[in-house]
């Protein structure tokens, strides 16, 4: 292999570990990085250790080099990167070269599965494969233990290493090629299989037959593993056609000779005059003589071929070279190794469709839109092409209805396959069109069949006769077998079979009835569950779905609602309850269910009808509940003294319920009123620690509580770690998205963005962190929420305070003016959130030293905050202490004055003295008569 000789010459630090990680996760793996470093070891992470005016590439190149193992942070984006890939690629085909491609790679999967994993060698369980799920500690020193017993490093490796490409194709990827790792892993694992014996199950020797749909990208794919994958094949890649060959065996072998002889002339072969066997012979003896692997890919294979004839299209040498045949049909799969060519994943497919039009940021429907179209049209490249030329002169929510309204969109570019299918494969279609698009139990395909069209050639249509219609719809690339049984159908096939013939009558009912059956009758996983709800819902959303059976309709309904709400997903749950009101608008569960999941949504409005209809019926069943959640919205909207009196009526009863107090340490918590929040945080620990008493996700909600209550009394370390634990609690059971871990990232920001008490050297390291973490919950809730929503308002406010501790004042200014209008619309002109967000617009108009705009705001905070809060409130004292600041500032001295000190005599009283707001107003009362510079420093920060 050849290598750059400064790669074994240049001075470079030797490292333990190259930190490879995708940006989206940079905040969760430089916590890693840092306790890694912690512990003792050397680790390589690009944004800290690349030289001023040096090469990336060489750079990280370098690294790796002087790096004893990779350790890759395999989260699900990290897959999708580029970059992340190329390292990783790197390490394993450096591996390869030294006889074990896994020994120098660790891997940290924060993911509750391993499916996105590439190579599969990744997941295998043998493979040394770290969870983030066991705690940090735990993490680190299985990672220390890992490396200690590796020595050396990688050595010799190149990123640019290409070997020499021959014959009918130019070498490069190919123009507009994106994504598609895991296939290229997949094709790659498939042809070094038979290196392997000991470690995997060879099906055959070092050939493999690709095949996809027409417009699949099959040859695409091919030419970027070539490309990508290029120092596994050091001998060579040579790339023969047989483009525009339909005939027999016989025409397809002499085309191939044809192809090989001109090969065998650019390799510069004496070959003039050879017959077929003398040519092959000597063009494998060449092959040979390389002593190193080469690949063999022959294009356009037409279908139809006998396998003797397949076998004769084989590299004319042994293992030496690896063979890729190219066809458009599954053919011969039990005698040669195939890999089915399917659809690209929603992220690729999504990406192609932004190459055409890009989707900008804070464009939630836009977002929506794009999301819904790779859905509807799904991976299919040359679908996907046609759609992206489309959008040139539309935009996404166009061409989504120009798709809905034309059923032959697809039907031109998979004619062919669908074509001859017979009426049990044309009805397994015709089933998969009316659910979602994920995968499908057989078990309910199958018994869909046997009740739709009983009979088939006089024979019972049973699991036999669907098993065969799956290995067809295979071999026709209509259908992929995900895992043991279940079926997941292109939907360029499903679409392209649409508009043939009419629906078979009373297959929605069917398919409703059966998926009820399986959710409450079945033996389902969690994977398999979470796929049969994603049907549920689109056969609740089909234009029949009001013509169902009622017991079916409700049915399907709560199960969804239930798997959503145990999943901390309200915003999805709350369609389902409304839909349930609707059917039955006098129950009282539901019109409860409902509430609760808009509260939670962000829609408190709607919450608080719901409840005032409840209240008013008098079900004396659900009061208790209903006026529990009736104090949580009303302090939402900011009706504290509403709230108060329903907060009254639920305290008066003894004993109180763990479900109201730990509404009640929300609540305090809400009016910073921390001593009363934290004595109720300790009794609720202390129940659960004597009788166990709270079921999980309350607990996690108590904790969140308490990391509140230890942020508010300036415990930030103690906050920190636990609202870490919330987060990593909910990562290691699958659900990072669940409500209460959101909350808990939330915390965990505020925590980090917070100084320590008369900290003067604060590590903006934290700040910086805190800013990444809520930047990603907000584009995230406006792209799920929308951007008005409450939840949305509050964290875009949170962002803009993390903007403020940066000094990115401008900026700050700049979003925080915006969100300051979206609240005062949505929320109102005195909502504790507004006073939040003029607050921190006062702080960046001070950062600019615009200190008459900063006067004005803080004036307007203080008084609706003396107003609402009361004169003694933290947040009315912390108001009014920067209020006079600014006075001293626009030199109004006397104003400031009494300002500082009815701040200092409250605050201690209050607070005690051993506090920020306290320290700020002696320093203000102190310095009254110093100008400019002094008071600059104690300003900068909030």
């Amino acid at each position: 292999m050849n290598s750059d000789a400064t790669h074994r010459r240049a001075p470079s630090p030797r490292y333990d570990l190259f930190l490879s990680l995708s940006g989206d996760d940079r905040h969760a793996a430089g916590r890693l990085y840092t306790a890694l470093c912690d512990a003792g070891l050397r680790v390589f992470l690009d944004e800290r250790d690349i030289r001023d005016f040096h090469s990336i590439n060489s750079e990280i190149q370098l690294a790796l080099v002087n790096s004893t193992a990779l350790l890759a942070y395999y989260s699900a984006s990290y897959a999708t990167r580029p970059a992340c890939q190329l390292e990783l690629t790197a390490a394993f085909l450096t591996g390869l070269r030294d006889g074990d491609p896994t020994r120098r790679i660790l891997v940290v999967n924060p993911e509750p599965g391993t499916d996105h994993l590439l190579p599969t060698e990744l997941a295998d369980a043998k493979f040394p494969t770290f969870t983030a799920a066991r705690g940090p500690a735990a993490l680190v020193r299985a990672i220390v233990a890992r490396v200690a017993e590796l020595d050396g490093t990688f050595g010799e490796l190149s990123f640019a290493e290409r070997p020499p490409w021959y014959g009918a194709r130019s070498p490069g990827m190919p123009p507009g090629f994106i994504g598609r790792y895991r296939e290229q892993w997949e094709l790659h694992s498939a042809l070094v299989d038979c290196d392997h014996p000991m470690t995997r199950e060879p099906t055959s020797g070092a050939q493999v037959v690709l095949a996809g749909l027409s417009g699949s990208g099959r040859t695409s794919l091919v030419a970027a593993y070539a490309w990508q994958f290029g120092a596994a094949h050091p001998g060579g890649v040579h790339w023969l056609s047989l483009a525009g060959v339909e005939g027999d065996a016989r025409q397809v072998l002499a085309r191939y000779s044809e192809e090989v002889r001109h090969l065998a002339e650019q390799l510069r072969l004496p070959v003039a005059g050879l017959d077929r066997g003398r040519l092959f012979e000597a063009v494998g003896d060449h092959l040979a003589a390389r002593a190193c692997p080469s690949l063999w890919v022959v294009d356009d294979v037409p279908p139809g071929l006998d396998a003797d004839t397949i076998r004769k299209l084989f590299a004319p040498v042994g293992h030496m070279a690896r063979t890729v045949l190219v066809t458009r049909r599954a053919e011969h799969s039990a005698d040669f190794s195939t890999v089915a060519l399917g659809s690209m994943s929603a992220v690729d497919a999504g990406a192609v469709l932004s190459t055409w039009r890009k989707v900008p940021d804070g464009a939630p429907e836009v977002a929506r839109a794009h999301a819904r179209l790779v859905d509807r049209i799904g991976g299919h490249p040359r679908t996907l092409v046609l759609a992206g030329l489309r959008l040139r002169t539309i935009d996404y929510a166009s061409l989504l209805d120009q798709v809905g309204a034309d059923p032959t969109f697809a039907d031109h570019l998979v004619g062919d396959a669908v074509d001859g299918l017979d009426r049990v494969q044309a009805l397994i279609l015709r089933i998969a069109e009316k659910l979602a698009s994920g995968p499908v139990p057989a078990e309910l395909l199958c018994r869909a069949v046997q009740i739709l069209h009983p009979v088939e050639d006089g024979h019972p249509a049973g699991p036999e006769l669907c098993a065969d219609a799956f290995v067809e719809l295979e071999a026709r690339l209509l259908a992929v077998q995900t895992r043991a049984g279940e079926w997941q159908f292109p939907r360029v096939g499903v679409l392209a079979y649409s508009h043939r013939g009419p629906e078979p009558e009373g297959v929605h009912r069917l398919l409703a009835a059966r998926t009820l059956e399986l959710l409450h009758g079945g033996v389902l996983d969690t994977t398999a569950r979470r796929h049969l709800i994603g049907h549920a819902e689109a056969l609740l959303s089909d234009g029949e779905a009001e013509a169902l059976d009622d017991t079916i309709r409700t049915g399907l309904l709560l199960a969804a609602a239930a798997h959503h709400e145990t999943r901390g997903e309200p915003l999805l749950a709350a369609p389902h309850r409304e839909a349930l009101v609707r059917q039955d608008p006098g129950n009282a569960s539901h019109l409860l269910a409902a509430a609760r999941n808009r509260h939670l949504a962000g829609e408190p409005e709607a919450a608080l009808g719901h409840l005032d209809r409840l209240l008013a019926a008098g079900l004396e069943t659900e009061t208790g509940s209903a006026l529990l959640l009736r104090a949580e919205v009303r302090e939402t909207l900011g009706r504290l003294d509403a709230a108060e009196e329903d907060w009254a009526s639920l305290l008066s009863d003894a004993p109180v319920p763990s479900q109201v107090r730990l509404a009640r340490v929300r609540s305090l918590s809400a009016r910073d009123d921390n001593v009363r929040a934290r004595a109720l945080v300790n009794e609720l620990l202390a129940t659960q620690h004597h009788d166990g008493g709270l079921a999980s996700d309350d607990l996690q909600a108590v904790r969140v509580e308490l990391a509140r209550c230890q942020r508010r009394a300036h415990d930030q370390r103690g906050a920190r770690a636990t609202a870490r634990s919330v987060v990593e609690y909910y990562a290691g059971t699958g659900l990072p998205e669940h409500r209460t871990a959101v909350e808990a990232r939330e915390v965990l920001a505020d925590s980090l963005l917070a100084l320590e008490l008369w900290d003067l050297k604060p590590d903006e390291g934290d700040w910086v962190e805190g800013e990444v973490l809520l930047r990603g919950t907000w584009r995230g809730f406006v792209d799920s929420h929308g951007p008005l929503n409450p939840l949305t308002l509050r964290i875009a406010v949170q962002h803009g305070y993390a903007l403020v501790c940066l000094g990115r004042a401008e900026q700050a200014r700049m979003e925080l003016t915006r969100t300051d209008a979206d609240v005062a619309g949505r929320l109102g002109d005195t909502h504790p959130l507004r006073l939040r967000s003029r607050f921190l617009l006062g702080q960046a108009s001070a950062q600019l030293e615009d200190w008459l705009n900063a006067c004005d705001l803080f004036a307007f905070v203080t008084t609706w905050q003396r107003a609402t809060l009361g004169p003694e409130h933290v947040h009315t004292l912390i108001s009014q202490v920067e209020y006079a600041v600014a006075l001293q500032m626009t030199s109004r001295e006397e104003e400031a004055a009494p300002l500082f000190d009815e701040v200092m005599r409250t605050s201690r009283r209050v607070l005690g003295w051993n506090n920020d707001v306290f320290g700020k107003a002696l320093a203000g009362r102190l310095l009254r008569y110093v100008p400019g510079r002094a008071w600059r420093l104690i300003t900068r920060k909030p």
